[in-house]
């Protein structure tokens, strides 16, 4: 692998990474003004505001800015705990429409054709978040076709083929790389994007892809944990909450993995695609399960944050 394919690569993911949050800070810019007072409508039963929550992250494509305004929400007294958690579980499940997206698969015309519509847009007060949804999406798109040339020559490396390996042969190994990968890039839609490429090219199994899957999960829980360190005790507890919910899916699914790989294959021969669907079977499973238990992650989340609930 020479220079000019680790320059892809760098190119690629940061690409990629910029793009996402361009896209999500302009999704955001049009929901604004609406998007805290549709959760807090919706919060006033469990299942309601499980879909709400779930909607508003699908719209937003990000459930690091959902998560973050419910714990300024809690926070701030105008949620309870209770129904601050079901909107976060929702949360989960609807970030993982950009899973979805990215396994379509669309061709780097796409990209360059969303970067120039959404450029001149940005520039314009009234259609600015629009644009830079436009434009950030366009440059997911071409990130990962850049980091798509670029694997194939790395995969031929015997360091990188030994790291994935190691990751392949032990799945508290691949839970850990998954979680770290995540922390490190602020941003699990990056790394799963990465890891359906790593999954297409053979480079990796999907086995061996399913348990740092469930460790992306884990890692984006680190913006609202730093986001939270800002808040009183109920922000804080939220934001263990979140932590906590996902941790207890992750050691679940690592039991379910060989069930989740045969299912997922079975519903698609697409390897993007059959990550994108064991992410929302992982979030969507977990999620049912800890909406009407909600309470117990909520009182452990309260005796790791001491305190009254407020400030």
């Amino acid at each position: 692998m020479g220079a000019a394919d680790w320059a892809a690569l760098g190119a690629g993911l940061a690409a990629l990474l910029f793009g996402m949050k361009t896209a999500a800070a302009g999704l955001s810019q049009l929901a604004a003004g609406r998007l805290a007072a549709a959760l807090q409508r919706a919060a006033r039963r469990p299942w309601p505001a499980f879909f709400a929550g779930a909607a508003v992250t699908a719209a937003v494509q990000s459930s690091s800015v959902v998560t973050i305004l419910l714990v300024g929400l809690a926070d701030a007294g105008l949620l309870d705990l209770s129904a601050a958690a079901c909107l976060v579980l929702g949360a989960n499940v609807g970030t993982t429409l950009t899973a979805h997206l990215l396994a379509f698969g669309p061709g780097p015309a796409a990209g360059w054709l969303l970067l120039a519509a959404g450029l001149p847009l940005a520039r314009r007060p009234r259609h600015r978040g629009a644009g830079r949804a436009a434009a950030g999406m366009g440059m997911v798109i071409l990130g990962l076709h850049a980091m798509e040339g670029a694997l194939a020559p790395l995969g031929r490396r015997p360091a990188f083929a030994a790291a994935l390996a190691g990751v392949a042969g032990s799945p508290l190994l691949g839970l850990a790389a998954g979680a770290l990968m995540t922390t490190l890039v602020l941003s699990s839609a990056v790394t799963i994007g990465v890891l359906q490429k790593l999954v297409a090219q053979g480079l990796l199994s999907l086995r061996a892809a399913l348990p740092v899957l469930y460790g992306d999960n884990v890692g984006t829980t680190t913006d609202t944990l730093l986001a939270s360190l800002a808040a009183g005790s109920a922000g804080r507890r939220l934001a263990v909450f979140h932590l906590l919910f996902n941790m207890a899916g992750a050691l679940l699914f690592l039991a379910l993995t060989p069930w989740v790989a045969g299912w997922v294959a079975a519903l698609s021969s697409s390897p993007e695609r059959q990550v994108a669907l064991a992410h929302t079977l992982f979030n969507a499973v977990n999620a049912v399960l800890w909406l009407p238990a909600r309470g117990w992650l909520l009182r452990a989340a309260a005796a790791l944050v001491p305190g009254t609930g407020r400030r």
